[in-house]
Parts: structure tokens; C-alpha cells; sequence
């Protein structure tokens, strides 16, 4: 009989807080949510969204079975208090979610979608599950369990036959921090895995997958080896081109054939310091730079010398070996290797020339000293970048859970490397290597200059006129400048080490960020200000300040 429950002996209507069936003998009860039943054996169509009474606006059941309208509540704080309950509480509102089916509501991190009460992932941000690997603890919530729980927010069914179908309704684990991420096309969002784009992985999808590398800030799909190896031979042939232009020009300016040499060798130089400069700023992953400013950007990476090996792909010969720490080796290596394959290539050429022209000494010294001085010089910002990068000052905290209770540090400049990983004695290791690798920095300008002054000041200043030929190769470094400040390449050079080490010094606080971008500019204002003085003519001063002022605009912009 409708709207009975019967056993072997006996049949009772429905009590309160059930309704009866249509296709047989029994009562459910009235789920959870906004719904109770007050009346006994009642039935009407023989389900719950008929036969069972609905909580008033702004009030919900939290128990299964409610016998009265005195058992719906008032809905919890974040829940539209306009709206009916159903199967849940109130729905939350807008930009608010919740983790319990019948509890309160949340606000929602930035970079969420909300509609639905839950959490899913935005266009362009990306967060992280493997809460094990960075804190060491277990049963903290998963994707599997957030997604159960979704599953059966978004479920509007109710199984008359399984009262306990609704399962699921509380996720008791933490939720993922919510991050942005450095490069929108990287992280696809859409979703709660957080999945990162083709070819990208790691740590806010920074990292180029296994089979990609990186080139202009994107991750491009390896190129056949063939490719690479020839690549790798134009590259070099170039090289040995400029290498013999450079030479056959500073042979002419010695015989005193052009002067205009000289204008072509000190554009190029300025060329140079201002591509530097933008290759250490462009390292800055906060900076979302403007499209006009990352196009030239892009083409700007190939002025530094060492940046060829983007362009080599070593990803894809080597995969697995690169990062901050691979670069700082590389970095450290980069003087030792131009000082002895230079010393090695003269000594050879020295003794070829001594056993055939008798050539004077004199003369290899002082071509040896250009060259491993301008190949120093040429590889000094990279070196500074690189070695800049593992400081403590690179280092940075990330929220892996959105309540903040555990957290991340990486190096700024590589989000791969997890300082925690193996007690941190890696990173510390690192660390002092950069320590002592600042020697190098701070130290090469100095021996630069005190070459200038013995190599090419000291014989005009004593005024003397049987200057050895191969001294002039120093001028390279005092072109542009005039005599009375010929040293101020030097002052360029440590204003680079310095915008290097500001570009790595960063924090959690976008305050910090905001710092240290206006340090940067005050520093490119500075050297404005102090250039004219030092510039030998003004025609050489205006292009510099052209290049300078677009600098200044990019920053702003």
C-alpha cells in the first residue's frame, strides 16, 4: 500500500520525515539540503521534490529526515540567504565556494572560477596537489578526493533506494594555493588539475618539457640533430667572421686609413651595453612586458654572447641538466676557459711568428690582452645574470596551500630548483659558490682598468709618440669617452653587476617587486644623467639616450 512501510506481521504509514513510494511498499526519508516532512504517510508522486516540504527562503536542513519546519536553520554566512536550499544549503554567492555541502562559504582565491560553489582553475594560473613532496606529510587532500567532492556538489540526483547516496559531502583536505602564471599561454587552466600546456612542466608551468627548449621565453619542440650541427657551424662561422671584421678594422684604424672605423666600433659598443642591459631586465619573470617591448626583446637575447647556447638547443642534446645551477657552473667556467684556450691559441701563434718573422714579444702581450679582455668583456654581463641568480637574494617563498599554513622556496630565476630538496645542503653548497664567484665580479673591472691605464692611458699621458701599435686594441674600451674620463667603461660595467643583482632581488610582497623596479630606473637615470658629461660627442650621446629613454618607457609602460 502507497505510503507504507510493512513487514511480515504489520503495516505502518510513513512517520515523519519520510515520504512514500509509487512503485512499492516503503518510505525515504527527505534528504538533506531544504527539505522536511511533517505529515505522516504522505505520498503524491513518490519522489522527494514533491512529497517532501521545502525549507523557507534563507533556511536549509542540515539532517536527513527533518521532521519540522523548526528543524530547517538559518543558511551559513556565504550563502545567498535569497534563494531556496535544495540538495545543499543555500547556494554560496558569487565568488564565494565551500567544502562542506552543508556548510559555509568561502571567498574564492583570485584566479578561480566559483560558479558552482567549487574551485576550478582560470585561463593563465596554475596551482599544485603533490602537497606530499613539498612538506613530507600525508593525507592532506588530492585532486581525487576534491574531485569526489565535486562530483557530488554538482549532482542534483537523489537515489530513492540509497538514502546515503549523496556521499562525499565534505573535502577535509587542504586546497591548493593559487598562483599566476609567468606566461598565460603555459598554463591552460579550465579546470582542477592545474594541467600545464604542450611542452611545458614544473613549478608554475616554468619549465620546458622533456623534448622542448627555450628560445625567446617559450618552449619550442626539439629540432633534429642534423639541424642543431648546422646551426651550430653557421653560428660559429659567424662568429669567426665578426672575429676577422673586428680585426681587419682595427688594423685599418692603426694605419690611420679612416676614422670612420672608429664611429662604426663605438656604435656597435654602445649597441652592445644597451642589448646587455635589456637581456638582465628581461630575466625578470613579474614583469609582464608590453607586446611591442618583447618582440625586440626577443631579438635582443642573441647580443649576448653566451645566449648562443639557446639557440644550439643543449636541452635536446643534453635533457634533464639545465638550470640556475648548470648556468652558474657555466658562468664561473666562462673566464677560466677564454683565459686558457686565448693563452693556448697565442702561444701557438707566438711561436709560429718567432720561428718565422722572428716577431717581438711585444706585440703577441698586447694582442693577447685585447682579445681575452674583450671576450671577457662580452661575457661579463651573462656571468654577472647567472651568478646573480643562486644568491640568497634570488630566493622566493611560495603558499603551497591557500590557507598559507606550508610553503615553497625556489630561486626566482629557476622555479625547477626546490631549495628544501635534500635538507637544502645543495642549495647552500651553491650558495657560497656564489659567494666566492662575486670575486669575479667585483674584482674584473678592476684588472681591466688598471690594463687600460698601463696598456694605452700611461703612454698618453707621458705623451708619447712610438705607442707599440698593438695598445691601441685597448681604446676599444675608451672610444666613446672622452680622455679625461676614460675609465668610465668601468662605472658601466659595475652598473650592470648591480641591475643584475636587482633584477634576481625579489620577494612575496609586490611592494619588494615595486622597490626594486624603481631602483632599476633610477639607476638607468642616473647613468643618463652622468653619460652626457662623459660622452665624446653628441651625436653618440643622443643615440644612446634614444636607446636609454625607450628603455625607461618599457619600464614605465
Amino acid at each position: 500500500m502507497f505510503g507504507m512501510k510493512c513487514n511480515t506481521t504489520k503495516c505502518e504509514p510513513c512517520t515523519p520525515g519520510f515520504y512514500g513510494l509509487l512503485t512499492g511498499i516503503g518510505c525515504n526519508p527527505c534528504p538533506q539540503g531544504g527539505f522536511y516532512q511533517d505529515e505522516y504517510g504522505y505520498v503524491d508522486r513518490g519522489n522527494y521534490k514533491t512529497d517532501c516540504k521545502q525549507c523557507p527562503i534563507g533556511t536549509f536542513s542540515p539532517s536527513l529526515g527533518a521532521v519540522s519546519i523548526f528543524n530547517c536553520r538559518s543558511c551559513p554566512t556565504g550563502t545567498d540567504t535569497d534563494a531556496k536550499a535544495a540538495l545543499d544549503a543555500c547556494p554560496c554567492l558569487e565568488n564565494f565556494h565551500r567544502t562542506y555541502r552543508y556548510g559555509a562559504c568561502q571567498p574564492c582565491q583570485n584566479g578561480v572560477d566559483c560558479t558552482g560553489g567549487y574551485q576550478k582553475l582560470r585561463t593563465g594560473y596554475w596551482w599544485s596537489w603533490n602537497f606530499t613532496t613539498y612538506i613530507g606529510a600525508d593525507n592532506l587532500g588530492s585532486s581525487d578526493e576534491y574531485k569526489q567532492f565535486v562530483n557530488n556538489l554538482s549532482d542534483s540526483q537523489f537515489d530513492l533506494s540509497k538514502p546515503n547516496s549523496l556521499n562525499y559531502t565534505e573535502y577535509k583536505g587542504f586546497l591548493p594555493a593559487v598562483h599566476l602564471c609567468p606566461r598565460s599561454e603555459s598554463c591552460h587552466g579550465g579546470g582542477i588539475e592545474g594541467n600545464c600546456s604542450k611542452g611545458y612542466s614544473g613549478w608554475l608551468c616554468a619549465e620546458c618539457s622533456v623534448g622542448y627548449y627555450e628560445l625567446f621565453d617559450k618552449c619550442h619542440e626539439c629540432q633534429d640533430i642534423k639541424i642543431i650541427i648546422i646551426v651550430m657551424v653557421l653560428v660559429l662561422l659567424t662568429f669567426f667572421c665578426l672575429a676577422y671584421g673586428v680585426w681587419r678594422l682595427d688594423n685599418r684604424t692603426r694605419t690611420g686609413v679612416t676614422k670612420q672605423n672608429d664611429s662604426f666600433v663605438i656604435h656597435l659598443k654602445i649597441a652592445i651595453n644597451f642589448y646587455q642591459v635589456l637581456g638582465i631586465l628581461s630575466a625578470v619573470n613579474e614583469i609582464h612586458w608590453p607586446e611591442s617591448f618583447q618582440s625586440v626583446g626577443q631579438s635582443l637575447q642573441y647580443f649576448d654572447i653566451v645566449r648562443y647556447v639557446n639557440v644550439l638547443s643543449p636541452r635536446c642534446i643534453f635533457p634533464g641538466v639545465w638550470n640556475a645551477y648548470t648556468f652558474l657552473y657555466i658562468a664561473i667556467a666562462t673566464p677560466f676557459f677564454i683565459i686558457l684556450s686565448t693563452s693556448i691559441i697565442f702561444f701557438i701563434w707566438y711561436i709560429y711568428r718567432w720561428y718565422k718573422y722572428h716577431h717581438s714579444l711585444h706585440h703577441l702581450t698586447d694582442n693577447f690582452l685585447t682579445v681575452t679582455m674583450m671576450l671577457l668583456y662580452l661575457t661579463y654581463a651573462n656571468t654577472c645574470s647567472n651568478i646573480m641568480a643562486v644568491g640568497p637574494w634570488s630566493v622566493r617563498r611560495f603558499n603551497v596551500t591557500a590557507n598559507g599554513e606550508y610553503t615553497k622556496l625556489v630561486l626566482t630565476s629557476d622555479y625547477s630548483i626546490d631549495l628544501d630538496e635534500e635538507d637544502g645542503l645543495r642549495y647552500k653548497t651553491n650558495k657560497y659558490i656564489t659567494y666566492c664567484s662575486l670575486i669575479y665580479v667585483v674584482c674584473f673591472p678592476l684588472v681591466l682598468i688598471l690594463v687600460m691605464y698601463r696598456r694605452y692611458k700611461r703612454h698618453e699621458v707621458v705623451g708619447r709618440e712610438d705607442e707599440r701599435p698593438g695598445t691601441m686594441g685597448m681604446r676599444f674600451f675608451c672610444k666613446q669617452y672622452s680622455n679625461k674620463f676614460w675609465y668610465w667603461e668601468i662605472i658601466d660595467m659595475y652598473n650592470k653587476a648591480t641591475l643584475a643583482l636587482i633584477a634576481n632581488f625579489k620577494d612575496d610582497q609586490a611592494s619588494n617587486m615595486s622597490y626594486s623596479l624603481f631602483i632599476t630606473v633610477i639607476l638607468i637615470a642616473l647613468y643618463l644623467y652622468l653619460e652626457p658629461m662623459k660622452a665624446k660627442s653628441d651625436q653618440r650621446f643622443q643615440l644612446l639616450t634614444l636607446h636609454y629613454s625607450q628603455l625607461i618607457g618599457w619600464c614605465n609602460c
